[in-house]
């Protein structure tokens, strides 16, 4: 026991060690001028505080010919270990969209690669060993040309789960992209694909849907939302139920006239309903605000509200729940209106409860300059987060790749005032978990007089919930971990809609 008690505080000193850095980062030169570099996937966080991301780097010089998809390893201390091209890029450029760590420790990295004599897009998924050496790549054709894997979510059953745009190219005057049909892709855990299905309801040029994220919910069934675009302009609101057979249950558009509306976020609540967090941008003031919206599971608005602002416009890339049960969301945000019309964001960060109630905003820039924002981000063991993106170098016209690494309240330097609520709170302690160190059983005691039933919901250093029941008695409610791997977990109790207590326990 005691050899036990040596190693877990060795193992939480390591832990506590890793240090909070914003750094900006030149993956790959080669000679190349006028360089664009940004990090495009999510932030991955190995056992041992490592830290990997995607990004992209291409030329903004039409006489050069480059662009190259990078995966990058960092130490503890944010230093650059290895960047990797992981794609010959300059034939068929791969955009990174999303990158996961699989339960079988498997990487994956997706988005879209370039097919045809760079006229079409392609659905693009590769998959890599612990040291990023590629085992296997696939490509998913389908009838549009220009297509983007964007979120990821790996079913409790193992299936791989995917949502993005099905586009095509407007090859008319002023180009761009002219239709977009929203996907969901079902895959096995090899890549092969088991479902796919398409959502529209219209062929005009300029409309666009478009799935920005999925999720599951405690039954297994699929959360999917986004976004539509029409003409270029307006835009609603879209979410989709599934069963994981990818049988449509019931599917959404959510209109605010006067507004263009996205979601980016859909996240189960303890009480079942769910979370949707997006933008909604005013079409006369031409700013965005935050959107919280909460939905029973049959997809009934219960209450919707905007998010009070002390700024000029502000809007969420990404989201994911957090290993404590709420949620962190960045993306790129700018005080003040400029009077030139210049694009002076920085990178932005809210942590929020399951009620859409903010706990904590920070701020963060890396240079004085112009745009610098969070397009993705990442959790910490520690309970931390990563936020990465884009830091624009005008004097030399390039961009960077820019990673912060923060800790629980969104703070570089520890002890720092996050503003609003921070994630601190005040819970008596109603619940004991015993042993802790545990190794094969754990024990949840209550303390309450008069007992009512309670849940328990664990999820591991990622964030991805592994274990919920219900706690029915005040006495010894027993939790098997044979099927557990060594490590620390989180734990989240609550009653319906109410938070009780949360903490962790390690597995040995």
């Amino acid at each position: 026991m005691k050899k036990y008690l040596i190693v877990f505080l060795l193992f939480l000193i390591q832990i506590e060690c890793i240090a909070q850095y914003s750094r900006v980062y030149e993956s790959y030169r080669k000679n190349i001028s006028r360089i664009v570099e940004g990090i495009d996937t999510d932030i991955i966080e190995d056992e041992q505080g490592k830290t990997y991301f995607g990004s992209i780097a291409w030329s903004l010089d039409p006489k050069q010919t480059f662009n190259y998809t990078f995966v990058s390893k960092l130490d503890r201390l944010g230093n650059v270990e290895w960047a990797k091209p992981i794609s010959d890029t300059v034939q068929e450029p791969s955009i990174p969209r999303l990158m996961a760590k699989l339960r079988d420790g498997r990487y994956i990295v997706g988005g879209s690669i370039v097919q045809d004599s760079f006229t079409s897009n392609q659905n693009w998924l590769a998959f890599f060993d612990g040291d990023f050496n590629k085992l296997d790549e696939k490509i998913y054709p389908v009838e549009y040309d220009a297509n983007d894997l964007w979120s990821f979510h790996q079913h409790s059953d193992g299936d791989l789960i995917f949502c993005g745009l099905s586009g095509k190219y407007y090859r008319e005057s002023g180009g761009g992209l002219g239709w977009g049909r929203a996907f969901i892709l079902c895959t096995d855990s090899l890549g092969e694909k088991k479902w796919y299905r398409e959502f529209y309801d219209t062929s005009r040029p300029r409309d666009l849907h478009w799935f920005s994220h999925v999720t599951e919910d405690h039954l297994g069934n699929i959360y999917v939302c986004g976004f539509n675009s029409k003409a270029a302009v307006t835009g609603n609101r879209l979410i989709v139920k599934l069963n994981k057979e990818g049988t449509v249950l019931w599917y959404k558009e959510i209109a605010s006239p006067g507004f263009a509306n996205r979601l980016m976020c859909v996240q189960e609540r303890p009480d079942h309903n769910m979370i949707l967090i997006g933008s909604l941008f005013d079409l006369q003031l031409r700013s965005d605000s935050v959107l919280i919206s909460i939905m029973d599971p049959l997809g009934n608005v219960l209450s919707e509200f905007t998010v009070p602002k002390n700024y000029y416009t502000a809007a969420y890339w990404r989201c994911r729940p957090t290993i404590d049960g709420n949620i962190i969301c960045a993306g790129g945000l700018q005080r003040n209106e400029d009077p030139n019309g210049n694009d002076f964001r920085n990178g932005f960060a809210h942590k929020l409860n399951l009620d859409g109630k903010i706990l904590w905003e920070q701020e963060y820039s890396a240079v004085d300059s112009l745009v610098e924002l969070f397009f993705n981000l990442g959790l910490s063991r520690d309970g931390g987060f990563y936020f990465g993106g884009i830091s624009w170098l005008p004097e030399i016209y390039e961009s960077r790749n820019w990673l912060v690494r923060v800790d629980s309240n969104g703070c570089l330097i520890p002890g720092c005032n996050p503003v609003g609520i921070t994630e601190k709170e005040s819970y008596p302690e109603h619940y004991v978990l015993a042993p802790n160190p545990a190794q094969e059983d754990l024990y949840v005691y209550s303390n309450e007089y008069h007992y009512k039933a309670s849940e328990i919901s664990i999820f591991n250093e990622w964030g991805t919930q592994v274990y919920s029941s219900r706690i029915e008695t005040a006495y010894k409610h027993k939790i098997n971990l044979s099927q557990f791997s060594a490590g620390i977990y989180y734990y989240v109790i609550h009653r319906a809609n109410q938070k009780l207590q949360s903490g962790r326990f390690v597995k040995i």
